[in-house]
């Protein structure tokens, strides 16, 4: 969401959808690089704050922690069954044996680590691994 919208402020809408409890996540995305916007943005419910021009590793570096709180993972372990994957670190294992992956192969065992029980799309596979790349 940008803060300066052309019906309104951003951070009034952040504000009424946390009174709403909504759980959906905010991003900001501004040209406003004030310390002073990113701090009220933050403080009325966003998950993070980035300043245009965006670098697209900077955008993802931010969206992922955001996604893994989402779908309740607030560390960077994620345990399913027996399975560790350490997103910081690219690191799987399975018990105790270490498992020597690919980088799409990682890709596709936290897709589907990250979201365990939901019905997922050959879509939502394409954008995850390519970035929505054609």
């Amino acid at each position: 969401m940008d803060i300066n919208l052309p019906d309104g402020d951003g951070t009034r809408l952040a504000r009424l959808i946390r009174k709403n409890h909504m759980s959906v996540p905010i991003l900001v995305v501004s040209g406003n690089s004030g310390i002073d916007n990113k701090i009220t943005a933050l403080g009325t419910g966003a998950d993070g704050y980035l300043t245009k021009p965006l670098d697209r590793n900077e955008l993802v570096g931010n969206l992922e922690p955001i996604i893994r709180r989402t779908h309740g993972h607030s560390s960077a372990t994620v345990n399913v069954d027996n399975l560790i994957l350490d997103i910081s670190r690219n690191y799987t294992k399975i018990g105790d044996t270490r498992l020597d992956l690919t980088a799409k192969e990682f890709r596709i065992i936290e897709f589907l680590a990250l979201r365990k029980g939901a019905v997922l799309s050959k879509d939502a596979f394409l954008t995850h691994l390519y970035g929505g790349i054609d």
